[in-house]
């Protein structure tokens, strides 16, 4: 009878050792997933500047970038602009209510832009 009890102990035993390991485990791969996506995040980022539109104007008119950049277009205007490539590689419109837009720039080069509503509104990025 006691062998038996003893062997019933020592199976229990067990049985909570291999539980509890389980649970460690699962936790670890929940964390080390974390850990990739945060690391995946930051490699993906590059610089970002900000290219105001106040008074039917783009500040600063001129950037220099590297690939990999982002610029966001701030609207402080009380009226719609557009954001749009001379090559046409880009066109996208700020109506009013809509704050800001992004692009990031893939390529190296010059990128020459204008507002379609304001002609006079021009602005270049110079990628390298």
């Amino acid at each position: 009878m006691k062998k038996i009890l003893g062997l019933i102990a020592l199976l229990s035993v067990m049985f909570l050792l291999v539980a509890c390991g389980s649970e460690v485990v699962e936790d670890n791969v929940e964390e080390v997933v974390e850990v990739e996506e945060t690391n995946t995040a930051v490699v993906a980022t590059g610089e970002v500047y900000q290219v105001a539109i106040e008074n039917s104007q783009f500040m600063p008119i001129d950037l220099d970038l590297k690939v990999g950049d982002t610029i966001e277009w701030v609207n402080k205007d009380s009226t719609a602009h557009t954001v749009t490539f001379e090559n046409g590689d880009f066109d996208e419109k700020l109506p009013i209510g809509t704050t800001s837009l992004t692009h990031t720039f893939t390529e190296a080069g010059q990128y020459r832009y204008f507002c379609q509503f304001h002609p006079g509104m021009q602005g270049s990025v110079i990628v390298s």
